[in-house]
């Protein structure tokens, strides 16, 4: 193998290793039950629109007919205030933390996105 080959390849293969010794995709499925768990409590409420998730991907829809006009934007204000910055695209809040995100700090995301959406009309 020539040199050239190896330092184009070593990225990622030292990126599987670190994948390996770590047990990341372990994590990674207890985190994306975080997700999971914690979306599954928002539907009860009217201003929640579509939602989907898949593994730490997560898209929330806040309903208008409930909510005034950009309430992802206000629902990222609040979260912003309690120390999680997020940005919304229109009336969605996509969820897409880093693999590396460890579970304390995905709980605190997902409880201050929790809060968020239940305070409803009261975000100003």
């Amino acid at each position: 193998m020539s040199t050239e080959y190896l330092l184009k390849k070593w990225p990622a293969l030292a990126s599987i290793n670190i994948f390996n010794c770590d047990s990341t995709l372990l994590k990674m499925a207890l985190k994306s039950d975080i997700i999971y768990n914690t979306l599954c409590e928002l539907p009860d409420m009217p201003h929640v629109g579509n939602m989907r998730c898949r593994g730490m991907m997560a898209r929330l829809e806040v309903v208008q007919e409930i909510w005034k006009e950009r309430m992802g934007w206000k629902v990222a204000r609040y979260m912003r205030r309690r120390g999680v910055i997020i940005r919304p695209l229109g009336n969605i809040l996509v969820i897409m933390p880093p693999l590396v995100t460890s579970g304390g700090n995905l709980t605190l995301l997902m409880e201050t996105l929790n809060k968020s959406v239940r305070c409803g009309n009261g975000i100003k």
